[in-house]
């Protein structure tokens, strides 16, 4: 008798062990199948001004305004924007023979070259170019509006990944243009740069580790790109012709290597900047 209650007992603690450990490996599993969340590396360049007499305190005000806006709002559920510091980015200009400015935000004036050049050599994932225009009241000399458009362009292909612009008004330049930008970032905050990873390859379809409820719909490209050697390499791109809840395929349309499991897929965007185009002086 007392050795079948033993026996009882044991296995009562053996099954009761097994369901802890159950338990414990439930939510790893579970974790596991959700993307990492992607750390991207921004450069932020010399902003343009788009204004018909242009101002430099307005380019070097924004520019600013942008370096707070992405501290402020450069965090999302899917992405975190790591922002490089403008010293890191002036060393490295110096060191490239690059223009370095001497005001106390960067306005070097760099070619389209330039700042990618700037961006391989910082190990940027992303450039961000911002233009900024004013619009002034002529009888009041009065501000009436900033617009600031942000361009978060893919380092390898130079393919826009987030598009975003807007409008605010006010009176004083700094804090109207400072608004305008943190208000930008948000949005592209909210439209987070959506990264997947290539699973598998079949002749010229690749599936992706996202679906529609990552955010990978059907007609979308994708940048694939693969680090090598600490640095992210364009490898081809695809377009998804197939979007489900949890995972997408896509076709291939340009190649520059073998795509092949483990790659990244980044969702490109192209968005037009009206806004930009029709704010004018009156």
């Amino acid at each position: 008798m007392r050795s079948l209650l033993k026996s009882a007992l044991v296995c009562s603690y053996l099954f009761l062990f097994a369901a802890i450990c159950l338990a414990d490996n439930g939510p790893q599993q579970a974790s596991a199948a959700v993307p990492k969340l992607e750390i991207l590396r921004v450069l932020v360049t010399d902003c343009i001004d788009k204004t018909p007499v242009p101002d430099p305190e307005t380019r070097q005000v924004t520019t600013a305004a942008i370096y707070t806006a992405i501290d402020r709002f450069g965090i999302s559920e899917r992405n975190r924007f790591d922002r490089i510091s403008r010293q890191e980015v002036w060393t490295a200009a110096e060191r490239l023979g690059l223009p370095v400015p001497e005001e106390a935000a960067p306005s070097g004036q760099w070619t389209e070259e330039e700042r990618f050049r700037l961006g391989k050599a910082l190990h940027a994932d992303l450039v961000c170019d911002a233009q900024v225009m004013t619009a002034v009241n002529r009888k009041n000399a009065q501000l009436r509006s900033v617009v600031v458009s942000l361009n978060f362009r893919d380092i390898t292909s130079r393919i826009p990944l987030i598009f975003r612009c807007s409008t605010k008004g006010g009176k004083r330049l700094y804090a109207a243009t400072k608004s305008c930008a943190e208000e930008a970032m948000r949005v592209c905050a909210q439209h987070a740069i959506v990264s997947a990873h290539v699973r598998s390859r079949r002749d010229q379809t690749v599936d992706v580790n996202l679906g529609v409820r990552g955010g990978v719909k059907v007609g979308d490209d994708c940048v694939i790109v693969r680090e090598i050697a600490g640095k992210k390499v364009q490898i081809g791109m695809i377009k998804i012709v197939r979007s489900h809840p949890t995972d997408a395929e896509g076709l291939i349309t340009a190649s520059t290597g073998e795509i092949q499991a483990g790659d990244i897929a980044l969702v490109a965007y192209s968005q037009a900047c009206d806004g930009l185009l029709s704010t004018s002086r009156k």
